[in-house]
C-alpha cells in the first residue's frame, strides 16, 4: 500500500482477517439447524462485517460530525426494517 504507514497496514490486514473469520462463520452457520435463529445470526455478522468497512476502509473513523449523523441515521432505518422483518417473520411462522 502507497502512502500507509506499518501500523495502519497492520491494521488493515487485521480488519481483512476478521472479515475473512466473519465469511467462514456466515457459511459455517448456513450448515447449521439454527431454525429461527438463522436470519438473526446472519444479520448480526452481516452487521459486524459492514462496521468494519464503514469504520476502517472507508475511513469513517475520522470523519467529521455530519458524516457520524449521516450514518446514525441510516442505521437507525436500517435496524427499523430488521425489526419489522422479523414481526413479519414471526407472523408467519406457526
Amino acid at each position: 500500500l502507497r502512502g500507509v504507514s506499518a501500523s495502519e497496514e497492520a491494521g488493515y490486514v487485521r480488519v481483512w482477517a476478521a472479515l475473512l473469520g466473519l465469511t467462514v462463520l456466515t457459511v459455517g452457520a448456513s450448515y447449521l439447524d439454527l431454525k429461527q435463529w438463522a436470519v438473526f445470526t446472519c444479520l448480526l455478522v452481516a452487521t459486524i462485517k459492514a462496521s468494519l468497512v464503514l469504520l476502517h476502509f472507508m475511513g469513517l473513523r475520522r470523519e467529521k460530525a455530519l458524516a457520524w449523523v449521516v450514518v446514525t441515521a441510516s442505521l437507525a432505518i436500517y435496524a427499523v426494517l430488521v425489526v419489522l422483518t422479523f414481526f413479519d417473520f414471526a407472523a408467519r411462522v406457526p
